[in-house]
């Protein structure tokens, strides 16, 4: 159930290629450090007991590990394949980390288990959201933490010079999310979302990253006009609406002037000590 890339949603066929592969992991080492951040203000700290929703290919596990060295941690996804694929990944750590092929709303996994629970860009796409984090709720230890890392796509971030097609893709790649019983403005609900299911909400907080930071280069797949081609495919964008962000694409890669900053989001809430 991975969905470690926040910014467009993925079809199936794609999912596992090389390219996508090396987009997935570039894109997890982009915000690493601020997300590691917030996680050890958080709380989060070498020792505890970690569940990854949604875990994927391994790359956000694989930072995990070499942060949490002695930190047992379960990966949980319904893909059998990104479960491979973090099998060989993760070879070498393959004593701490057990691999779960399962639905988080039907895992089987024991209650009252782990200190901590972490779902990047999963919530985005969960026709029950609320459902799934109380399934979370009954996992975690009393006082166990869960960390939801998502999106809003009213806080994509700023894009200068200006692609004005983005809006209108942003909007259209909501549409089709929705078609799939996902939400990506999922990020402004993420608070409510975890005192519905039980928890105390703690925090939201968002983190941002730019180009000046990191370098151009490390921007150039969120741009990438190729990733357009789904809403093409799906009826929402036109060949022509298509010709045009790609031009835009173009002239902002070539501008001395290009600028890109991204927000995402990240809530905290906790399970009580104590029944409510």
């Amino acid at each position: 159930m991975s969905r470690s890339d926040s910014s467009f949603p993925k079809n199936a066929a794609p999912r596992q290629d090389s390219r996508g592969l090396s987009r997935l992991r570039a894109q997890t080492l982009l915000s690493w450090e601020k997300e590691k951040r917030l996680l050890s203000w958080w709380g989060v700290q070498d020792g505890m007991m970690v569940l990854e929703v949604g875990s994927g290919p391994g790359f956000f596990t694989e930072q995990l590990l070499a942060w949490l060295h002695s930190s047992p941690i379960t990966c949980i996804d319904i893909d059998p394949m990104f479960l491979e694929h973090a099998r060989h990944l993760l070879l070498s750590q393959a004593h701490r980390v057990r691999f779960v092929e399962a639905s988080i709303l039907a895992s089987d996994l024991p209650e009252r288990t782990f200190d901590v629970v972490i779902a990047r860009f999963v919530f985005q796409h969960l026709p029950e959201p609320v459902a799934a984090a109380q399934a979370i709720w009954h996992l975690l230890k009393p006082g166990g933490k869960l960390i939801i890392i998502d999106s809003d796509d009213a806080l994509y971030g700023i894009v200068h010079p200006p692609v004005p097609e983005l809006t209108l893709i942003l909007e259209k790649y909501g549409e089709l999310q929705a078609r799939r019983g996902g939400d990506r403005l999922i990020g402004r609900k993420l608070g409510r979302l975890l005192a519905q299911a039980g928890f105390l909400p703690r925090a939201l907080d968002a983190i941002a990253f730019h180009s000046d930071e990191l370098g151009i280069e490390a921007f150039r797949e969120y741009l990438n006009p190729e990733r357009f081609a789904p809403l093409v495919k799906a009826g929402l964008l036109s060949e022509e609406q298509f010709a045009q962000a790609r031009a835009s694409a173009e002239r902002f890669f070539a501008s001395p002037e290009r600028f890109i900053m991204m927000l995402w989001l990240m809530a905290y809430g906790e399970r009580p000590l104590s029944p409510q």
